[in-house]
């Protein structure tokens, strides 16, 4: 039944990806973008840049398809972590290529929204709670049916830690990103 689900979840990620127009550098990449329009809050970020509503930014998705595969080929926790600490590194890097691109120059920042925040400050992420509300209330829904998908335990873990999944909207500089992952890195 979990595969089945996890087949038809992948086709409307397929549809997803075509009608949002999400681009990624390699299909290996962890991250999947978009270039987009900040609306919101002024944002205050560590490396003193301030994102103000109208700016242009990089909205992130993770490749959920990559994700899967992680967890399906993965022996062990360690394993699992060790492969999502080499992607999320690779995947950085290659995302700077794009912020040095002409076309995505007057990128700010990146930012997304996740269940997946706690390791992202390691990365030069900040993390925000989202605000009360509606959307935020679907999107943890979303998120954590997400997780019954992907994750072994299924929906056991939703019973494991509630209080840690809620989703988070997580930032970083383009700055940053340059400073942390360019090319002299």
């Amino acid at each position: 039944m979990k595969t089945l689900v996890l087949c038809i979840w992948m086709i409307w990620e397929n549809v997803y990806y075509k009608l949002s127009r999400l681009q990624m550098v390699e299909k290996s990449d962890l991250f999947s973008f978009k270039a987009t329009t900040y609306y919101g809050s002024p944002l205050y970020l560590s490396d003193g840049s301030i994102i103000t509503e109208g700016d242009a930014v990089l909205e992130l998705h993770f490749n959920n398809r990559k994700l899967a595969e992680f967890l399906k080929f993965s022996c062990s926790s360690f394993h699992l972590a060790k492969l999502l600490i080499t992607s999320v590194n690779h995947s950085l890097k290659q995302l700077c290529s794009v912020i040095e691109s002409p076309s995505y120059q007057q990128v700010k920042a990146l930012y997304g929204v996740s269940l997946l925040y706690r390791g992202a400050c390691q990365y030069g992420f900040l993390t925000y709670d989202l605000p009360k509300g509606t959307l935020t209330a679907f999107k943890k829904r979303y998120f954590q049916v997400l997780l019954c998908i992907f994750h072994p335990l299924g929906h056991k873990r939703l019973k494991q830690r509630r209080e840690l999944l809620v989703p988070k909207f997580i930032i970083m500089s383009s700055k940053e990103l340059l400073k942390r992952y360019g090319h002299s890195h």
